[in-house]
């Protein structure tokens, strides 16, 4: 398997419009990208790459309060991230939870499916398997409060 570098990661084809993608398919999905470049030859057949969110947009869309260590962390102007997206929110049903693993399971399918569609000639291929590792929020995604003028929902 070959090896890569950060340039090369960012200036694959294939990567490109993995990035564009899932920001398109998924509105909350902002940033897709390598945290530590050290990481990119950790494993010989993935890689396993980062997506900045704002979990405030997924609230709104399908109704999950936010967990509570979530909006603190954030809150506190702290990043919070997780591997899985799950621990972002409460989640109090099968129903919420089938939710949020549909959303994992089709950001994979997407990503999935663009490296391995046959009408990306060989050359612009990413030859590692491409896979979300973690998912980050930063704090300023905390919408602004109107009334009070602070930072709130």
């Amino acid at each position: 398997m070959p090896t890569y570098t950060q340039e090369e990661l960012d200036n694959n084809y294939t990567f490109k419009i993995i990035q564009k993608s899932l920001k398109q398919e998924f509105p909350f999905i902002k940033k897709v990208y390598l945290r530590n470049p050290k990481d990119l030859d950790k494993w010989s057949n993935n890689i396993f790459v980062d997506v900045d969110i704002n979990p405030y947009e997924i609230s709104e869309r399908y109704g999950f309060p936010l967990d509570g260590l979530t909006e603190r962390y954030l809150r506190r102007g702290q990043e919070y991230w997780s591997p899985h997206l799950s621990m972002f929110f409460k989640l109090y049903t099968i129903e919420e939870r089938r939710i949020i693993g549909n959303i994992v399971n089709d950001t994979n399918y997407l990503i999935h499916s663009i490296q391995e569609n046959a009408a990306i000639p060989n050359h612009l291929k990413f030859f590692k398997k491409v896979n979300i590792g973690a998912w980050y929020a930063n704090p300023d995604t905390v919408p602004h409060d109107i009334v009070s003028g602070g930072e709130g929902i």
